[in-house]
């Protein structure tokens, strides 16, 4: 599946955006979905695809404001983008 933008390209596996139209997913609308998918299901190649197309900045600031993710993918974006959790909203409302 390649999602296309303006500053570039997206490849990612189908199986990741299973349940998302391929032709309606917009890498600058559906940032967050993107984002969070990857971070959560995606594999070494997509996450570096990921960085690669929003930047690291981008990333980060759109990670601090998804209201849920999972715990592993919390405390794996804690640590690789040194997020302090309270930054978090996801991890905001589960205090």
């Amino acid at each position: 599946m390649i999602i296309k933008g303006l500053d570039g390209q997206l490849e990612f596996r189908d199986t990741l955006f299973w349940d998302v139209s391929k032709e309606e997913l917009d890498p600058d609308r559906n940032r967050h979905l993107i984002i969070e998918r990857v971070i959560s299901r995606g594999n070494l190649d997509e996450f570096s695809a990921l960085l690669h197309f929003y930047g690291m900045r981008k990333i980060r600031n759109t990670l601090k404001s998804l209201p849920v993710l999972d715990k592993k993918s919390m405390n794996f974006i804690i640590t690789f983008f040194n997020i302090d959790p309270k930054e978090l909203e996801c991890h905001r409302k589960k205090l």
